[in-house]
């Protein structure tokens, strides 16, 4: 539930569908509940959030994006990626890294 202690770090393995899901949910858990913690700091909790996320590992968040690109490619192979960022900046720079990371067309 929201507000509830986030996890300190996600150690998940996401191989297919269900466990990417289940790591992307965990971090997205993650995110919002270091931001709904009294004390957090910037509008909404974002810098609080932000913070905890650098601390994520970036490899599993990878393997559960290609897990899920792997298993959209079949169909119309579209998948949706948000991103959270101090800035702008910040925001289009890890858009691009990402993009240019799995591949993905611009």
């Amino acid at each position: 539930p929201l507000g509830a202690r986030p996890p300190s770090r996600l150690c998940l393995s996401a191989t297919d569908v269900a466990s990417a899901s289940a790591l992307l949910a965990a971090y997205d858990e993650g995110h919002r509940a270091t931001a709904a913690q009294p004390g957090s700091e910037g509008l909404g909790g974002a810098i609080s959030a932000n913070a905890w996320a650098v601390e994520q590992p970036p490899a599993p968040l990878g393997e559960a994006v290609r897990a899920l690109l792997a298993a959209a490619k079949p169909g119309d192979g579209r998948i949706m990626l948000g991103f959270c960022a101090d800035d702008a900046a910040s925001g289009v720079a890890a858009l691009k890294a990402w993009v240019t990371s799995l591949g993905l067309p611009k």
